[in-house]
């Protein structure tokens, strides 16, 4: 008994020490944090889908390609597959602001200088409803309308190859990049004139450079489709522009 009593008063006496010292204090003290949930006053619905069977979105009796129908056309047969465009948006995006760019600081051809043509942005939808077109292998008559309710007048540059023993090792993200310089190039062939006020008799290539260089245009979205019917590859690609150029429009100042 008189042993445990000494045991129990050397430790109340160490414990006593302990305590009493400053270095006890300032050992850091590690506090587990406990969240805190807070109830939402207002839960946000989710977004329902856009509603592209709206009469408002296309000429009368024209079908929007996203309106009733399906997501390949029968026509563009296996075996085929799609191209993700997150990994080359920003690279289709400068290449068109370069043209852009060039036009309004060191001129291209023969065509009149720019005044300052903004900036082209990317744009998901007019992404996916370019997407929509080439799983239909850009078939004419699918796609007769792509307007969005932001967009009423969208504009659409087109292209497809089968590729051949010069270009058949060509990827696929290199091949649009080649496409939409195609589109670009044709600056050295486009008449100064048509700058001014564009004609109404203008041709497809004439089309798709002024989609590039119209002032109106502010955004752009592209989808491609890689499809092997036979032993070579084939590659469809369109690019949707926000605006259409209109006949007798001014494409710049």
């Amino acid at each position: 008994m008189h042993i445990s009593l000494a045991v129990l008063l050397f430790c109340t006496s160490f414990v006593d020490q302990l305590l009493s010292s400053s270095h006890f204090w300032n050992v850091p003290l590690f506090k587990t944090k406990v969240s805190v949930y807070k109830t939402r006053r207002k839960l946000s619905s989710p977004t329902p889908p856009e509603n592209y069977c709206r009469k408002d979105l296309c000429p009368p009796n024209v079908q929007h390609i996203a309106c009733d129908n399906p997501f390949w056309g029968p026509e563009c047969t296996k075996p085929r597959a799609g191209v993700n465009m997150d990994k080359i948006k920003t690279r289709i995006v400068d290449l068109h602001n370069n043209y852009r760019a060039k036009l309004s600081v060191s001129g291209l051809g023969k065509l009149p200088l720019a005044k300052g043509l903004p900036k082209i942005n990317w744009n998901e939808e007019l992404s996916t409803l370019a997407m929509r077109i080439t799983n239909f292998c850009n078939d004419e008559e699918a796609s007769k309308c792509v307007n969005t309710p932001h967009f009423l007048h969208v504009a659409r540059n087109s292209f497809y190859h089968e590729t051949t023993n010069s270009s058949k090792n060509i990827s696929p993200e290199n091949f649009i990049l080649e496409t939409i310089k195609y589109w670009g190039d044709y600056y050295k062939c486009f008449d100064p004139n048509y700058v001014e006020k564009f004609p109404p008799d203008a041709s497809e290539d004439e089309h798709e450079f002024a989609n590039i260089i119209n002032q109106k245009v502010r955004f752009v979205g592209c989808g491609m489709l890689t499809r092997k019917p036979g032993l070579s590859p084939w590659y469809y690609v369109t690019c949707l522009y926000n605006d259409k150029v209109k006949p007798g429009q001014k494409l710049y100042d």
